[in-house]
This record gives C-alpha cells, sequence and structure tokens, in this order.
C-alpha cells in the first residue's frame, strides 16, 4: 500500500527529527574534532539513532585508555573506568562525557504522526520520505486518516524525484 499526506502534523513530526539529525550532526563534528578523529560513528535501532564512537585517521593504541578498535566499525571509545580509574583515564572519560554527543533522533514521532508504532517496523516494513511539502509512505498495513492512500506509480515517480534529490544535494550529480 502506498500513502502521501501534507498533514501538519506529519510534516512537522518529519521536520522535528531532521531538526535532531541536524542537531546530532553538529554535536558530533564538534565532538570529532574536539578528539582530532577522522568521523563519529553512530547506531540505529530502526527508530533511535545514538552516538557510539569515534574512528582515528591512526587507531589510538594506548590499550590502557581505548578500546581496540571495533571489527565491524572500527570506532573506538574510552575503555570502561571500572572501580579505581587511573587519572588519565578518568580525565578522558571526563572530557568525552563533557563532549559527546547527546541528541538522540527519534523517528517513532513520525511514525505516531502516521498512525503507526515500532511494531510496524517488523511486521510488514515502512519506508517513507519527504518531498515538496508532502510525505510519501510504503506499507503493508492501513495507516492514519491524514495518510491518502495512491497509486504505486505516484509514490515510485516521487520516490525517484527525492533520490535525484538526495543524489545532487550529496554532491553526486
Amino acid at each position: 500500500m502506498y500513502f502521501k499526506t501534507n498533514d501538519p502534523s506529519v510534516i512537522a513530526a518529519v521536520e522535528n527529527l531532521k531538526t535532531e539529525k541536524s542537531a546530532l550532526n553538529a554535536e558530533t563534528t564538534k565532538f570529532v574534532n574536539y578528539f582530532g578523529a577522522k568521523r563519529g560513528v553512530f547506531e540505529s535501532s530502526g527508530l533511535i539513532m545514538r552516538f557510539v564512537g569515534l574512528i582515528f585517521d591512526s587507531p589510538k593504541t594506548d590499550k590502557l585508555l581505548w578500546t581496540c578498535q571495533d571489527k565491524q566499525s572500527m570506532a573506538q571509545r574510552p575503555r570502561s573506568p571500572g572501580k579505581k580509574p587511573s587519572k588519565d583515564l578518568a580525565a578522558l572519560w571526563e572530557s568525552w562525557n563533557a563532549h559527546k554527543p547527546s541528541t538522540k533522533p527519534d523517528a517513532e514521532q513520525v511514525l505516531k504522526a502516521m498512525g503507526a508504532d515500532w511494531s510496524i517496523t517488523f511486521i510488514g516494513g515502512l519506508k517513507w520520505f519527504d518531498i515538496d511539502g508532502f510525505v510519501y509512505a510504503e506499507c503493508q498495513n492501513p495507516l492514519a486518516e491524514c495518510m491518502t492512500e495512491i497509486y504505486g506509480s505516484e509514490f515510485l515517480a516521487a520516490h525517484k524525484k527525492f533520490e535525484e534529490s538526495n543524489r545532487l544535494k550529496n554532491g553526486n550529480g
């Protein structure tokens, strides 16, 4: 099933999520620069995105202060401080906690506005995007009344336009 809406509550939820993601990106940029890292690494539950570590050009090798690189993400973070951390590790953790990104963008607000919840992502999946003042969704289940059912051809045309817009925004056009 395909849907679209320009309902103010759905648009507001999408815009709020975008604001939260922008805030997380800004916080992460400051954090990455503070530690002289290459980039930050995020983890997502599908709904909530959170910051988990840093990738360095040259991995940190002080095993008393830093974890080994994660095998999948290559991220590192300070070692667990334990009950009696060294002064250096305590100082690293203090600095880490004082500067690490705290914003956690939450997509559940968008799902609620569309008349869905997290369980729908497991049952039949939900794909959504926004372009030209509308939010489009593909879902196996009916959504709220504010979500108007549309033909697949309209959804696919809007999705193609959305992907092209993102490609151009990201400098790949």
